[in-house]
């Protein structure tokens, strides 16, 4: 997740998908890079990153990789 070319270390992260329970919040780590972990989901999901969003992403069994940026409180994949 980057900002105007630069690493988003500090927003919170949430996934959201229809019906699983909601885990907790994830952070970025100072390089912009996150894991969210979906044991038993698989499908459309929805996240949220501070308070842009959400955006569909897709959960897979194997791992899966999106490139966001955050620009004028808009999250956009890139």
């Amino acid at each position: 997740i980057t900002t105007q070319g630069r690493p988003v270390a500090d927003a919170e992260l949430r996934r959201a998908c229809p019906g699983q329970p909601s885990p907790a919040p994830g952070r970025p780590d100072r390089f912009g890079r996150y894991r969210l972990v979906a044991p038993s989901a698989t499908g459309r999901c929805a996240l949220t990153v501070g308070q842009a969003g959400p955006v569909e992403v897709y959960v897979f069994a194997a791992p899966a990789r999106y490139d966001f940026e955050l620009a004028g409180g808009n999250l956009l994949r890139r």
